[in-house]
């Protein structure tokens, strides 16, 4: 009995120098830029206007239906809420923001860690750490300031907390009331969060014989959080636009089995996708064959989302829409490697150590090359600084200005912004601009070739009001009101 304490004592130090020095390295490339990514201007909108007092939902970015895919008009409050910490605290520094983020994550693959303990034996589950601390798309998307790694955090807390409920210990109470807090939390992060509260539901039925009432308290508190942000927070219930489109199913399961692929990169002579292949039969035997029935909650959270994402598809976000179930499908991967070791009396923890060792062996021609160590200067970059603050001092602060990126442009300007149409005309793009208001348009070296084009040559704009560096501020044409009636 010493002896397995002394393994698991030995093992949760491991996995705390991992995770402390995981995010000692995310420290020393973190930077204060930041790329043209839109998202994080507007939670910082958010987070501004609640240390200001404000309401939350006057960030300036006015949603444009015809380009939907820019944002929703108003994000969930929790991520917000978090980056008044550093806000609050150190002011805009970029770099600190990032800092919470990569605590976030860094927490996140350690409760990770104690959630696969007993899926994945002790001497297995600490490969998670590094398989996930260490993969080139997560350490790049360290450098953006976005809900999705803090979601995580939130989402096996809940995952973690649930687990210990079910485990029939003397806490069932306090472990299903945590369970259900950090479920509303994840909720409040990112609208997919959602889906926890079937988890919980599955998990009150599935438990009800050995718990009782007790199991339903992860669920009621899950509905009293959600309900609190949302009183709290009533313009933040809108979330991203939804778009379901089943006639699109084989393609968007064809862009989500490329997306889990890409998480392995392709790697010399293609081992990451050789990886990835066989994984999928792994993933497949760890589900299959296991017996623990505390999974049930892992798997319910696996098929909903993954259907979530095959009926809404990927949006092309890519990875980051696949991150939330990639965790679990490691522990499954882990998993059916143990269950094959075993089968042929071969050592499970040297094979799972050596399938380990391959994972990040793909991983090091991306991880010399530095790509993670820093961000594009993007809007910080000094002639984006140039054009926004042009944009302050001739536009009216009253008016609305047309950008490419109209929450980056309402965050550096405090002008109000909306997303510029999706159209093949630049005429019937102005006329549209006009008849919402809109006299303002701010051109740039990354807008549509189409609308380069129409710029350089002032097509259909009056004359240019400043132009500097790529980028061109206009005033919309008066003589267009004739066309709005057409």
């Amino acid at each position: 009995m010493n002896h397995v304490q002394n393994r698991t004592g030995s093992q949760y130090i491991l996995a705390l120098t991992l995770c402390i020095a995981g995010l000692l390295f995310y420290f020393s490339f973190l930077d204060s830029y930041h790329d043209w990514g839109d998202d994080f201007a507007q939670y910082i909108l958010h987070a501004q206007n609640i240390l200001e007092g404000k309401n939350y939902a006057d960030t300036g970015y006015i949603f444009n239906p015809e380009n939907a895919i820019i944002g929703p008009s108003v994000y969930p409050p929790v991520f917000p809420l978090l980056l008044c910490i550093p806000i609050g605290i150190f002011g805009m520094d970029i770099y600190f923001i990032k800092g919470l983020i990569a605590l976030a994550f860094s927490l996140s693959l350690f409760i990770i860690f104690k959630l696969s303990l007993a899926d994945n034996g002790r001497k297995y589950a600490i490969w998670l750490i590094p398989i996930l601390g260490l993969n080139p798309f997560i350490l790049k998307f360290l450098q953006e300031i976005m809900s999705d790694l803090p979601f995580i955090l939130f989402l096996y807390l809940s995952l973690y907390f649930l687990r210990k409920q079910s485990e029939r210990n003397q806490r069932q109470i306090l472990y299903g009331i945590l369970a259900g807090i950090f479920a509303g939390i994840a909720a409040g992060t990112r609208i997919p969060g959602y889906i926890l509260g079937a988890v919980l539901l599955v998990y009150s039925f599935q438990n009800w014989k050995s718990l009782k009432l007790n199991s339903a308290i992860p669920l009621v508190s899950f509905l009293i959080i959600s309900a609190a942000l949302l009183i709290a927070f009533p313009d933040s219930g809108e979330g991203y636009p939804m778009e379901i489109n089943m006639g699109n199913l084989i393609t968007n399961t064809v862009d989500l089995g490329r997306t889990y692929f890409a998480f392995f990169g392709k790697g010399l002579f293609y081992l990451g996708w050789t990886i990835a292949l066989a994984s999928i039969f792994f993933i497949l035997k760890g589900i299959i064959k296991t017996k623990d029935e505390n999974r049930v909650s892992f798997f319910v959270f696996l098929i909903l989302y993954l259907t979530l994402l095959l009926i809404w598809g990927m949006k092309g976000h890519g990875i980051r829409l696949l991150l939330p179930v990639i965790p679990i499908l490691l522990i499954f991967f882990l998993s059916g490697v143990q269950s094959f070791a075993i089968k042929f009396m071969l050592n499970p923890g040297l094979v799972c150590s050596f399938v380990g060792l391959i994972i990040l062996l793909n991983y090091y021609p991306v991880l010399v090359q530095g790509k993670h160590s820093s961000s594009e200067p993007g809007p910080y970059e000094s002639n984006a600084r140039q054009m926004f603050s042009a944009v302050k001092e001739i536009i009216p602060p009253d008016e609305t200005v047309a950008f490419f990126k109209p929450r980056t442009m309402a965050y550096f300007s405090s002008r109000n912004s909306i997303g510029l149409d999706k159209t093949e005309s630049l005429e019937v793009l102005l006329v549209r601009m006009q008849k919402r208001g809109v006299h303002y348009f701010v051109c740039s070296p990354f807008d549509a070739e189409l609308i380069k084009k129409s710029c350089e040559t002032e097509a259909m704009i009056s004359t240019a009001l400043w132009n500097q560096n790529n980028y061109k501020i206009f005033k919309i044409d008066q003589s267009l009101r004739s066309l709005s009636n057409k």
